[in-house]
Protein backbone atom coordinates (compact mmCIF):
# COMPACT_ATOMS: atom_id res chain seq x y z
CA UNK A 1 0.00 0.00 0.00
CA UNK A 2 1.18 3.55 -0.96
CA UNK A 3 1.74 5.63 2.11
CA UNK A 4 1.42 8.89 2.03
CA UNK A 5 3.28 12.27 3.83
CA UNK A 6 1.06 12.82 6.55
CA UNK A 7 2.66 16.49 7.28
CA UNK A 8 3.88 19.23 4.83
CA UNK A 9 7.08 19.38 4.25
CA UNK A 10 8.58 22.77 5.99
CA UNK A 11 12.45 23.31 5.80
CA UNK A 12 11.76 27.19 6.95
CA UNK A 13 13.57 26.16 10.40
CA UNK A 14 12.24 29.56 12.03
CA UNK A 15 8.83 28.28 10.91
CA UNK A 16 9.20 25.20 12.67
CA UNK A 17 10.94 26.79 15.82
CA UNK A 18 7.63 29.46 15.89
CA UNK A 19 5.25 26.03 15.66
CA UNK A 20 6.93 25.43 18.43
CA UNK A 21 6.81 28.08 20.44
CA UNK A 22 3.23 28.95 20.06
CA UNK A 23 2.71 24.86 20.66
CA UNK A 24 3.99 24.94 24.01
CA UNK A 25 2.62 28.35 25.25
CA UNK A 26 -1.28 26.90 24.24
CA UNK A 27 0.02 24.06 26.20
CA UNK A 28 1.11 25.94 29.17
CA UNK A 29 -1.77 28.51 29.12
CA UNK A 30 -4.52 25.42 28.71
CA UNK A 31 -3.09 23.77 32.06
CA UNK A 32 -2.95 27.29 33.59
CA UNK A 33 -6.18 27.89 32.83
CA UNK A 34 -7.46 23.97 34.05
CA UNK A 35 -5.74 24.90 37.36
CA UNK A 36 -7.69 27.97 38.22
CA UNK A 37 -11.32 26.60 36.40
CA UNK A 38 -10.80 24.06 39.59
CA UNK A 39 -11.26 26.69 42.00
CA UNK A 40 -13.78 28.65 40.56
CA UNK A 41 -17.29 29.24 41.24
CA UNK A 42 -19.77 27.24 39.69
CA UNK A 43 -21.24 29.57 36.89
CA UNK A 44 -17.72 30.67 35.90
CA UNK A 45 -16.64 27.14 35.77
CA UNK A 46 -19.36 26.26 33.50
CA UNK A 47 -17.99 29.53 31.28
CA UNK A 48 -14.42 28.77 31.55
CA UNK A 49 -15.64 24.95 30.26
CA UNK A 50 -16.57 26.11 27.03
CA UNK A 51 -14.21 28.47 26.35
CA UNK A 52 -11.49 26.11 27.09
CA UNK A 53 -13.17 23.47 24.42
CA UNK A 54 -13.25 26.60 21.83
CA UNK A 55 -9.74 27.52 22.49
CA UNK A 56 -8.78 23.69 21.21
CA UNK A 57 -11.16 23.73 18.42
CA UNK A 58 -9.71 26.89 17.35
CA UNK A 59 -5.95 26.01 17.71
CA UNK A 60 -6.71 22.98 15.60
CA UNK A 61 -7.86 24.73 12.57
CA UNK A 62 -5.89 27.77 12.57
CA UNK A 63 -2.88 24.97 12.88
CA UNK A 64 -4.08 22.91 10.29
CA UNK A 65 -4.53 25.58 7.79
CA UNK A 66 -1.13 27.06 8.37
CA UNK A 67 1.25 24.05 8.33
CA UNK A 68 -0.82 21.36 6.63
CA UNK A 69 -1.21 21.28 2.69
CA UNK A 70 -3.93 19.77 1.00
CA UNK A 71 -5.44 16.50 2.02
CA UNK A 72 -3.45 16.34 4.68
CA UNK A 73 -5.73 18.90 6.72
CA UNK A 74 -8.48 16.94 6.38
CA UNK A 75 -8.05 14.26 8.93
CA UNK A 76 -7.76 17.56 11.76
CA UNK A 77 -10.62 19.50 9.78
CA UNK A 78 -13.25 15.99 11.38
CA UNK A 79 -11.11 16.51 14.55
CA UNK A 80 -11.86 20.05 15.02
CA UNK A 81 -15.63 19.35 14.07
CA UNK A 82 -15.94 16.32 16.62
CA UNK A 83 -14.60 18.50 19.77
CA UNK A 84 -16.87 21.10 18.24
CA UNK A 85 -19.89 18.98 18.43
CA UNK A 86 -18.67 18.24 22.35
CA UNK A 87 -18.38 21.54 23.04
CA UNK A 88 -21.72 22.18 21.85
CA UNK A 89 -23.06 19.62 23.87
CA UNK A 90 -20.90 21.40 26.81
CA UNK A 91 -22.79 24.44 26.26
CA UNK A 92 -26.11 22.82 26.34
CA UNK A 93 -25.20 21.23 29.42
CA UNK A 94 -24.20 24.09 30.77
CA UNK A 95 -26.85 26.41 30.20
CA UNK A 96 -28.83 23.34 31.98
CA UNK A 97 -26.65 24.04 34.80
CA UNK A 98 -27.04 28.19 35.14
CA UNK A 99 -30.77 28.02 34.22
CA UNK A 100 -31.77 25.32 36.07
CA UNK A 101 -28.88 24.56 38.60
CA UNK A 102 -28.74 20.46 37.22
CA UNK A 103 -27.55 18.72 34.48
CA UNK A 104 -29.87 18.34 31.26
CA UNK A 105 -32.45 14.74 31.08
CA UNK A 106 -31.06 11.98 29.09
CA UNK A 107 -31.74 11.86 26.22
CA UNK A 108 -31.48 15.40 25.68
CA UNK A 109 -30.13 17.91 22.93
CA UNK A 110 -26.63 17.75 24.95
CA UNK A 111 -26.46 14.02 24.10
CA UNK A 112 -27.29 14.57 20.14
CA UNK A 113 -24.08 17.00 19.96
CA UNK A 114 -22.28 14.37 22.50
CA UNK A 115 -22.91 11.16 20.38
CA UNK A 116 -22.27 13.43 16.87
CA UNK A 117 -18.62 14.68 17.75
CA UNK A 118 -18.08 11.37 18.22
CA UNK A 119 -18.28 9.79 13.80
CA UNK A 120 -16.00 12.96 12.68
CA UNK A 121 -13.40 11.80 15.04
CA UNK A 122 -13.25 8.31 14.34
CA UNK A 123 -13.10 9.18 10.88
CA UNK A 124 -10.55 11.58 11.25
CA UNK A 125 -8.26 8.68 12.88
CA UNK A 126 -9.45 6.01 10.34
CA UNK A 127 -8.21 8.66 7.44
CA UNK A 128 -4.74 9.53 9.37
CA UNK A 129 -4.14 6.24 10.09
CA UNK A 130 -4.34 5.50 5.96
CA UNK A 131 -1.67 8.47 5.27
CA UNK A 132 0.17 7.09 7.93
CA UNK A 133 0.16 3.64 5.98
CA UNK A 134 -2.11 1.53 8.04
CA UNK A 135 -2.22 -1.86 6.25
CA UNK A 136 -5.73 -2.96 4.73
CA UNK A 137 -5.15 -6.78 3.96
CA UNK A 138 -7.33 -9.64 5.26
CA UNK A 139 -4.93 -10.08 8.31
CA UNK A 140 -5.04 -6.53 9.75
CA UNK A 141 -8.77 -6.63 10.01
CA UNK A 142 -9.15 -9.83 11.39
CA UNK A 143 -6.48 -8.40 13.77
CA UNK A 144 -8.79 -5.45 14.48
CA UNK A 145 -12.21 -7.38 15.12
CA UNK A 146 -9.87 -9.56 17.31
CA UNK A 147 -8.87 -6.64 19.55
CA UNK A 148 -12.30 -4.68 19.19
CA UNK A 149 -14.05 -7.81 20.52
CA UNK A 150 -11.62 -7.76 23.44
CA UNK A 151 -12.22 -4.51 24.09
CA UNK A 152 -15.81 -4.78 23.87
CA UNK A 153 -15.80 -7.80 25.79
CA UNK A 154 -14.08 -6.07 28.64
CA UNK A 155 -16.28 -2.59 28.45
CA UNK A 156 -19.67 -4.47 28.48
CA UNK A 157 -18.89 -5.67 31.85
CA UNK A 158 -17.72 -2.72 33.00
CA UNK A 159 -20.39 0.00 31.62
CA UNK A 160 -22.81 -1.95 29.33
CA UNK A 161 -24.01 -4.60 32.01
CA UNK A 162 -24.97 -2.60 34.63
CA UNK A 163 -26.75 0.05 32.39
CA UNK A 164 -29.27 -2.72 31.19
CA UNK A 165 -29.70 -3.85 35.21
CA UNK A 166 -31.17 -0.31 36.00
CA UNK A 167 -34.79 0.68 36.05
CA UNK A 168 -35.12 3.33 33.45
CA UNK A 169 -36.68 4.42 30.44
CA UNK A 170 -35.82 2.75 26.81
CA UNK A 171 -34.81 6.10 25.46
CA UNK A 172 -31.96 6.50 28.48
CA UNK A 173 -30.56 3.38 28.37
CA UNK A 174 -30.00 3.39 24.82
CA UNK A 175 -28.18 6.98 24.76
CA UNK A 176 -26.36 5.49 27.77
CA UNK A 177 -25.63 2.38 25.85
CA UNK A 178 -24.33 4.05 23.01
CA UNK A 179 -21.26 6.31 25.00
CA UNK A 180 -19.35 3.36 25.94
CA UNK A 181 -19.93 1.52 22.45
CA UNK A 182 -18.55 4.78 21.20
CA UNK A 183 -15.77 5.06 23.05
CA UNK A 184 -15.61 1.42 22.19
CA UNK A 185 -14.76 2.59 18.38
CA UNK A 186 -12.44 5.29 19.68
CA UNK A 187 -9.95 2.82 21.62
CA UNK A 188 -9.96 0.44 18.77
CA UNK A 189 -8.88 3.20 16.19
CA UNK A 190 -6.59 4.59 19.17
CA UNK A 191 -4.75 0.73 19.63
CA UNK A 192 -4.37 0.57 15.46
CA UNK A 193 -2.78 4.40 16.04
CA UNK A 194 -0.30 2.74 18.55
CA UNK A 195 0.46 -0.58 17.54
CA UNK A 196 0.42 0.74 13.30
CA UNK A 197 3.18 1.85 11.43
CA UNK A 198 4.28 5.37 11.19
CA UNK A 199 6.20 8.81 11.59
CA UNK A 200 5.96 9.91 15.52
CA UNK A 201 6.11 13.49 15.29
CA UNK A 202 5.47 15.19 18.28
CA UNK A 203 1.68 16.10 17.60
CA UNK A 204 1.06 12.23 16.67
CA UNK A 205 2.29 11.96 20.04
CA UNK A 206 -0.17 14.73 21.71
CA UNK A 207 -3.05 12.92 19.71
CA UNK A 208 -2.50 10.07 20.55
CA UNK A 209 -2.35 11.37 24.31
CA UNK A 210 -5.99 13.89 24.04
CA UNK A 211 -7.69 11.06 22.09
CA UNK A 212 -6.60 8.79 25.56
CA UNK A 213 -7.60 11.41 27.60
CA UNK A 214 -11.28 11.78 25.94
CA UNK A 215 -11.77 8.36 26.41
CA UNK A 216 -10.66 8.20 29.94
CA UNK A 217 -12.63 10.87 30.72
CA UNK A 218 -15.56 9.44 29.69
CA UNK A 219 -15.32 6.57 31.04
CA UNK A 220 -14.64 8.03 34.55
CA UNK A 221 -17.69 9.73 33.90
CA UNK A 222 -19.82 6.55 33.68
CA UNK A 223 -18.18 5.27 36.28
CA UNK A 224 -18.67 7.55 39.07
CA UNK A 225 -21.76 9.11 37.68
CA UNK A 226 -23.88 8.94 40.64
CA UNK A 227 -21.53 10.61 42.74
CA UNK A 228 -20.23 13.15 39.74
CA UNK A 229 -20.11 16.91 40.54
CA UNK A 230 -19.65 19.33 37.86
CA UNK A 231 -16.06 21.30 38.41
CA UNK A 232 -14.61 18.42 40.42
CA UNK A 233 -11.56 15.86 39.18
CA UNK A 234 -12.85 13.99 36.32
CA UNK A 235 -13.72 17.31 34.18
CA UNK A 236 -9.51 17.57 34.34
CA UNK A 237 -9.46 14.79 32.20
CA UNK A 238 -11.93 16.21 29.65
CA UNK A 239 -10.34 19.90 29.41
CA UNK A 240 -7.15 18.90 28.94
CA UNK A 241 -8.03 16.78 26.04
CA UNK A 242 -9.46 19.94 24.66
CA UNK A 243 -6.17 21.69 25.10
CA UNK A 244 -3.76 18.40 24.21
CA UNK A 245 -5.23 18.61 21.10
CA UNK A 246 -5.29 22.00 20.71
CA UNK A 247 -1.44 21.45 21.34
CA UNK A 248 -1.17 19.10 19.05
CA UNK A 249 -2.29 21.16 15.63
CA UNK A 250 0.43 24.19 16.17
CA UNK A 251 2.81 21.74 16.77
CA UNK A 252 2.37 19.47 13.55
CA UNK A 253 5.71 21.14 12.23
CA UNK A 254 7.61 21.92 15.29
CA UNK A 255 9.71 18.98 14.85
CA UNK A 256 11.16 17.51 11.36
CA UNK A 257 7.98 15.65 10.18
CA UNK A 258 9.95 12.43 9.38
CA UNK A 259 11.58 11.85 12.92
CA UNK A 260 11.96 8.38 12.41
CA UNK A 261 10.23 5.53 11.09
CA UNK A 262 8.82 3.11 14.22
CA UNK A 263 8.16 -0.73 13.04
CA UNK A 264 4.94 -1.96 13.55
CA UNK A 265 4.12 -3.07 17.02
CA UNK A 266 3.74 -6.88 17.27
CA UNK A 267 0.13 -7.29 17.56
CA UNK A 268 -0.36 -10.89 18.34
CA UNK A 269 1.11 -9.73 22.07
CA UNK A 270 -1.88 -6.83 21.99
CA UNK A 271 -4.26 -9.64 21.43
CA UNK A 272 -2.64 -11.98 23.87
CA UNK A 273 -3.03 -9.31 26.37
CA UNK A 274 -6.59 -8.49 26.17
CA UNK A 275 -7.55 -11.98 25.79
CA UNK A 276 -6.02 -12.75 29.16
CA UNK A 277 -7.85 -9.75 30.42
CA UNK A 278 -10.67 -11.17 29.46
CA UNK A 279 -10.49 -14.37 31.51
CA UNK A 280 -10.17 -12.01 34.26
CA UNK A 281 -13.74 -10.76 33.79
CA UNK A 282 -15.69 -13.19 35.80
CA UNK A 283 -13.98 -12.23 38.59
CA UNK A 284 -14.99 -8.55 38.75
CA UNK A 285 -18.48 -9.50 37.16
CA UNK A 286 -18.84 -11.41 40.31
Amino acid sequence: MTSFPLLAQVSDRPTRSRAARAAYAFLLVGVATIAVYLVLPSHAQSVIFVVIGLAGVTAIVVGARKHLIGAGRIPWYLFAAGIAAQVTGDTVTGYYELAFGHEPPVPSVADAFYLGGYPALIAGIVILQRRLGGATSRAAVLDTVIVATAIGAARWVFFLQSTYEEHVRASARIVDSLYPTMDTVVLVGLAQLLIGPGRRSPSYRLLVASVALWVIGDDLYALYAATYVAGGWIDVFLLRSYVVFGTAAPDVVALEPCAYLVKPFPLYELENALLYAIELIPQRAV
